[in-house]
Parts: structure tokens; sequence; C-alpha cells
């Protein structure tokens, strides 16, 4: 059973939901574009907080797969080249080291090319070089680390895409602005 309190709140919505519908009747036209003009407004901001949010992550994601690597000189030793992956390891910035021997470059190339390549050549003598791939904290210290890296005994050669990077970073730094 209500109490004596709660007649008049329910007494005062009863109203409020009889003058509305009356409203609605008598100016049905202006109540629909009012209705659909807030419906249109609510679509329009919900979708761009939706594509915001999309193209973030996708940003997000594309800068996470920057990579800096570097090319070992072929005569090194396996203490040499734990000499230089721990070198790279300490670089401030790099977040984790990978070290690719040549036969598993081999093995990407292949899987990456697949059967349009013969490779029965080049398994036996692999021209690849053992590589270090560094995955990075933050994708803009990718040119620094490389610089960094290839001042390093024991690295030939070092790569990380630098004009794709660059543009790749305006990108996204332009969809965190839009």
């Amino acid at each position: 059973m209500r109490s004596m309190r709660d007649r008049p709140l329910i007494a005062a919505a009863l109203s409020f939901a009889a003058d509305a519908w009356t409203s609605f009747r008598r100016n049905g036209l202006m109540t629909a574009a009012a209705v659909t003009t807030i419906t249109v407004a609510l679509l329009v901001i919900g979708s761009a907080g939706l594509i915001g949010l999309n193209l973030r992550r996708v940003a997000a994601a594309v800068e996470a797969q920057v990579q800096v690597v570097a090319f070992l000189r072929d005569d090194l030793t396996g203490a040499e080249a734990e000499r230089v992956r721990a070198a790279a390891a300490a670089l401030p910035g790099v977040r984790a080291v990978r070290v690719v021997g040549r036969d598993e470059a081999l093995r990407r190339l292949e899987a990456q090319l697949g059967d349009t390549v013969a490779f029965a050549d080049l398994r036996e003598a692999n021209p690849l070089p053992d590589t270090l791939e560094l995955d990075l904290q933050d994708p803009r210290r990718a040119p620094v680390v490389a610089a960094e890296l290839a001042r390093l005994r024991g690295v030939a050669e070092v790569g990380y895409g630098g004009q794709v990077v660059d543009r790749l970073l305006a990108l996204t730094r332009g969809v965190r602005l839009l």
C-alpha cells in the first residue's frame, strides 16, 4: 500500500504525462522534428566516439609494430653476438630484443614468398645474416635507437624503414588529433 506522501508524486507524474501527450497531439510536427533532431544528433555523436576509439586502437596497434632491425656481421662468435644483444637490450627505449638466426630468417622468407621462388640453393648456402629485432617502448625513438645501435661493434647494418616510420607516425598523430 502506498503512503500518503507518494500520492502527490504519482499525481504530478500522471499530470506531466497527460500534459506531454496533449502537447504531442497539438504540436505533432514540431514534436517529431525535435525527436528526430535529437536522435540524429545522438547517432552522430555516438558514431564519432566509436570511430575515434577504433582509430586510436588501430594507431596504437600500428605503432606497436615498429621495429629496429640490426644485421650482425657474419664473423661474430656466439659470445660476441650475445654481447651485442645485451648491449642492444640495454639501450634506452628498447622494450625487447629477439635474436633471429639465419636459418629462422630463411624460413620466414620462404613463408612470405611461398612457392614462387626455388629455395633449394639458398638452403645450402644461406646468404641471410643473423639479426636482432628490437621492439621499442616509443616508436618515435626509432631513429635515435637505430643510430645508437649502428655504433655497436659487431653490427653490420641497421634498418627501421625511416621514411615509412616517419609517415606512419605522422599519420597516427593525425588520427589521434582527429
